[in-house]
């Protein structure tokens, strides 16, 4: 018999203990299930500490016995709102193409399905036909360098990377200190100290980009993450706290015309966001975002329904875009 879970083991175990006509050991269980004695020893502690399992030894039969033939081991239960959110989230998972976190949370949902006492009929493939996710338009990452910079994350290992930056025809090589993966809006980062080069320091790498990813022996350098200024200044797909970036976040102060307002208002952009409504519907929106480029795309993505007020910058250059759309498009600026 193969190997199985443990709490498959644990119920094996107290299935044998209740047959009269089975004589257990510990040898003789890890022979049946497929481990050694000492794993069983440790299931047969966890029965009696962590379960109450009045597990005794009986001499006449050289077995052990349940004392108390009305123990039982009580089984894992999970409502039916708990299985949808699971089922639902292996779903949503898979929505990250290009990364095994999808299937492997599916697994889990398998395996978490192979451990509970009465059969589970829900299939989280059949949520589709009642509840769907899409995020949009993903760059597909290659799963191998995917797996190789998390294991090297994992075994706090160096990486060296053949990785393209942007507008450049062909990659160069990095050697680094992993630091953080993170998703943003379905696109994965890898956020990273470099320690070769001309200027060494932090950086971030759009995983999409990199070309190879090979975990190095040497071992990298801790250098933490700031996971509460992370959470506190997230804007869009910005990472800040790199490089002082979140000191230079701009407040940003946008007039939504009143067709827009109302939508642009039932979200959440930022927990530091403040709004004021008009007379007229339009509404205007302070609120601070790390990064000039982040707030320049999020504001043109509004078209002429936004207007930008501050700061002075952010104006000027939302104005030079809008004239060079109206040139592209053969309009008099």
């Amino acid at each position: 018999m193969t190997n199985r879970p443990m709490l498959n083991r644990l119920r094996a175990i107290e299935q044998a203990l209740r047959d009269p006509t089975v004589t257990v050991t510990a040898g003789l269980l890890a022979k049946a299930l497929g481990v050694n004695r000492r794993t069983i020893q440790r299931d047969l502690d966890t029965l009696r500490d962590d379960h109450g399992a009045p597990i005794r030894y009986d001499a006449a039969r050289r077995s052990l016995v349940l004392e108390d033939e009305g123990w039982t081991l009580r089984p894992v239960r999970l409502t039916g709102t708990e299985l949808l959110a699971l089922a639902l989230g292996a779903q949503l998972a898979a929505e990250y193409r290009g990364t095994p976190i999808g299937p492997a949370i599916a697994r889990v949902f398998d395996k978490l399905r192979e451990t509970l006492h009465e059969p589970v009929d829900l299939d989280p493939g059949a949520l589709t036909e009642q509840v769907s996710f899409f995020g949009g338009a993903v760059r597909p990452v290659d799963e191998q360098i995917w797996l190789a910079t998390a294991r090297a994350l994992r075994e706090g290992r160096r990486l060296r990377i053949e990785y393209r930056a942007p507008g450049y025809p062909q990659a160069s090589t990095a050697t680094l200190d992993p630091v953080h993966l993170a998703c943003r809006l379905g696109d994965w980062y890898l956020i990273a100290w470099r320690v070769d080069g001309s200027k060494p320091g932090e950086r971030v790498y759009a995983l999409s980009r990199v070309q190879s990813a090979t975990p190095l022996t040497e071992r990298a350098e801790h250098h933490a993450f700031d996971h509460d200024g992370d959470a506190a200044n997230r804007f869009g797909r910005f990472i800040p706290g790199l490089n002082g970036s979140a000191d230079k976040a701009l407040l940003v102060k946008v007039r939504f015309a009143p067709k827009v307002a109302d939508f642009v208002l039932e979200r959440v952009w930022h927990s530091k966001q403040r709004v004021q409504r008009h007379r007229d519907g339009s509404a205007t929106l302070t609120l601070p975002i790390p990064g000039f480029d982040e707030a320049l795309a999020w504001v043109l993505r509004w078209g002429a329904t936004a207007e930008v007020l501050g700061p002075p910058e952010l104006r000027a250059r939302a104005t030079e875009e809008a004239k060079a759309m109206a040139s592209a498009y053969g309009a008099k600026a």
